[in-house]
């Protein structure tokens, strides 16, 4: 009697993990990524403009400036110079960011061996900024000029004609706040005398 051998088994396959299907790769081409950096761009622009314009100075209202500082004043006819105390005081509005206009008085006194001699001026005044954005300006002045002698309770004077003309510059210490150093020539016509005045000071503006 014959024995059959039984068939050889196979073993089972293993079950193998389904495969996930690649993920595609996003890439962001030129425009799109311009697209994106635009709000970006825009934020700065608005930032810097707005750092520019707080940045500007601010000229507007009601203004004034006073300084203290050196002076000095020749007389026609009288050789060399005298030195003594200058000062000055203005105020007014403003036109326009280049443009003040306003009304002052300037003076300058010193006294020795007890008699005091004052040129004083009240004149109409401008400041013109060659830049709305800068600080640097031109002073105008125009009005009547006094010289005075005074000793003791005696004092006699004289009047007549003065006119101003300046530079200066606003240092900004604040929004509305400057220090401002000046530099003013101020000439006299009075009856008897010519003389002239010039100032160099330190002074606080108020825009």
């Amino acid at each position: 009697m014959r024995r059959t051998r039984p068939a050889p088994t196979r073993p089972a396959p293993t079950p193998t993990a389904p495969t996930r299907p690649e993920r595609a790769r996003i890439r962001f081409g030129p425009a799109l990524s311009l697209f994106l950096a635009l709000p970006l761009l825009l934020l700065g622009a608005g930032v810097a403009a707005a750092q520019q314009a707080e940045d500007a100075p601010l000229r507007d209202g009601f203004w004034f400036s006073a300084g203290l500082g050196y002076g000095s004043v020749a007389v026609d006819g009288v050789s060399g110079r005298e030195d003594g105390l200058s000062g000055n005081l203005t105020l007014g509005g403003t036109i326009g960011p280049r443009f003040l206009v306003g009304g002052g008085t300037t003076g300058w006194t010193k006294e020795e061996m007890g008699l005091r001699i004052t040129f004083s001026s009240l004149m109409a005044t401008s400041r013109f900024y060659p830049s709305a954005e800068g600080d640097f300006y031109l002073a105008f002045g125009l009005g009547f000029g006094q010289v005075s002698l005074s000793e003791g309770s005696s004092s006699i004077s004289e009047s007549g004609g003065a006119a101003q003309l300046g530079l200066g510059f606003d240092a900004r210490v604040g929004e509305r706040w400057s220090i401002t150093p000046y530099l003013n020539f101020i000439g006299y016509a009075i009856e008897d005398l010519d003389a002239d005045v010039f100032q160099l000071g330190v002074g606080i503006t108020y825009h």
